[in-house]
């Protein structure tokens, strides 16, 4: 019996440390100023990446969204991010809560950078 439940308990751990398998979703590179909706500032129109960019030298940090909601991004100095920055892209990670620890981002192969 107790060797029974050791190996339950042992299983059940080693679920615990595998965490859940990542996911891939589709959505857009942007910063946590702007969010889903990147607005002319000083009626200066720009790109979403060109807002994007201006956002994060300010001291904004990367965000992703998708169905508009704006979701966090663990690793900051991902250099994936400034790449991709106002792009629709296929984010690939683990979401846990309201934050992605992001694997791999991609282009779609619809899309052209």
């Amino acid at each position: 019996m107790k060797r029974t439940a050791s190996a339950v308990a042992l299983v059940f751990a080693m679920s615990l440390s595998i965490g859940a398998a990542p996911t891939t979703w589709t959505g857009k590179i942007s910063d946590d100023h702007c969010g889903a909706t990147h607005k002319p500032m000083d009626g200066k129109k720009m790109t979403d990446r060109e807002c994007t960019e201006m956002c994060i030298t300010g001291g904004g940090k990367y965000v992703f969204v998708a169905k508009g909601k704006v979701f966090q991004i663990a690793d900051q100095k991902d250099p994936a991010l400034a790449t991709h920055a106002g792009h629709t892209v296929m984010l690939t990670g683990e979401m846990k809560g309201e934050t992605i620890t992001v694997s791999k981002i991609e282009m779609p192969k619809t899309e052209k950078k």
